[in-house]
């Protein structure tokens, strides 16, 4: 399912465009003179866009796309060295490019893949001029039997690469499955599309303009992903939840949810270890049942929203979970200072909880305050344990 979301974007517009190029002769002539200068257009916005929110892999997918649209459109591809050139080290920038960790546009990390993109095109240009005889040999021999190969003019060392290149992307999405990696697949296959067919001037602003829309998309879902989500534990975070309350009316019910001596936990473990076991227990919590939401609240705290159900509805599904987190131990790896391994111990984590219905209350905001009460006097009461 998380990958059919990952890809979803890919799907739809490749659908959208090839519907477009179905129909794109029937559109007016000046739409089809304004739709000429889109690609530069989308290529400076997407750019903008995507510094402004430093997003590094998107902007370096961008730049790729710039490269082989300018370089179709101008036919700067006007030999085989050139050509298989091309078709070999584009694909293997790409796959560097998906590979290395996602990190900030201006940041010293990025320097390197920096790097790699302009020594590939001094190497390049280099190539083209001075005609090794080593890389006329190496990128267009016939490897294998030219019979088995008359369907395309790209050579089979290329072939071999974008082979490569191809089993290397499906590994890191079926791994990843994020929305990046797979903006990074439809980059691949828009350039393999380019380099097999060489599009006239109408699919190539077709193709050019479907991979800048999905670097866009890419751009939005990071945006909102970074605005609504809490980087720890993937839940959505304390503006999700504001949203959520604005939105509730009728019955429902709100339950605050508090990790019990989380900090002399941090204190004796440490801040990592403590980050570990927020991610357990946001695991956990994700799974109460009775169509409870989860929200990350802030520090150790969590919020579940239950909506068309009163308190009473809602308490078997909390002590459900609350004894599911009871009876999970979480495990400790520890270490020596000097980093030697220690004997791994098993720690027992608990959770209060506070509940209230919006039964005689008027808004979002005072039912939240009043389980936020309920939740003190759980801790008061002894820990883990419900209050409402």
């Amino acid at each position: 399912m998380k990958i059919f979301k990952s890809v979803l974007p890919l799907l739809i517009i490749s659908i959208f465009t090839l519907y477009a190029r179905q129909y794109y002769l029937q559109l007016p002539d000046s739409i089809m003179n304004a739709l000429q200068y889109l690609p530069v257009l989308l290529i400076v916005f997407v750019s903008a866009v995507s510094l402004h929110f430093n997003q590094r892999r998107i902007f370096l997918y961008l730049i790729i796309l710039s490269i082989l649209y300018f370089i179709l459109k101008y036919q700067v591809l006007d030999n085989s060295l050139s050509y298989n050139l091309f078709a070999t080290l584009t694909p293997a920038v790409l796959f560097l490019t998906m590979y290395v960790k996602q990190q900030g546009v201006f940041t010293i990390r990025a320097l390197p893949l920096y790097l790699l993109f302009v020594f590939t095109f001094l190497f390049s240009l280099w190539t083209i001029r001075e005609v090794p005889t080593w890389a006329i040999y190496y990128l267009s021999n016939q490897w294998l039997p030219i019979q088995y190969f008359d369907w395309t003019q790209i050579s089979q060392t290329s072939l071999a690469v974008l082979v490569s290149v191809f089993i290397g992307i499906i590994a890191l999405l079926s791994i990843r499955q994020d929305h990046l990696t797979a903006t990074g697949f439809g980059v691949f296959f828009i350039v393999l599309i380019g380099l097999q067919y060489l599009p006239n001037d109408q699919d190539l602003i077709l193709l050019t303009i479907s991979g800048l829309l999905l670097c866009l998309v890419n751009v939005l879902q990071e945006s909102w992903r970074m605005a609504y989500l809490d980087e720890l534990t993937q839940l959505p975070g304390r503006r999700a939840m504001r949203e959520k309350l604005q939105s509730l009316v009728g019955l429902y019910t709100l339950v605050m949810v508090d990790i019990d001596f989380f900090k002399k936990f941090n204190d004796n473990y440490g801040h990592e270890t403590g980050d570990d076991a927020l991610r357990m227990i946001a695991a956990k919590l994700q799974k109460v049942t009775g169509g409870g939401l989860v929200y990350r609240y802030g520090g150790e705290e969590f919020t579940i929203v239950f909506t068309n159900k009163s308190v009473d509805q809602v308490k078997n599904y909390l002590e459900t979970l609350r004894a599911d987190i009871a009876s999970s131990p979480f495990v400790v790896n520890r270490r020596t200072r000097n980093g030697k391994r220690l004997k791994d111990k098993s720690v027992e984590i608990t959770v209060s909880i506070g509940t209230a219905d919006s039964i005689g209350i008027s808004t979002a905001e005072e039912t939240l305050k009043k389980a936020d009460k309920a939740l003190y006097r759980a801790k008061k009461k002894g820990r883990n344990c419900i209050m409402d």
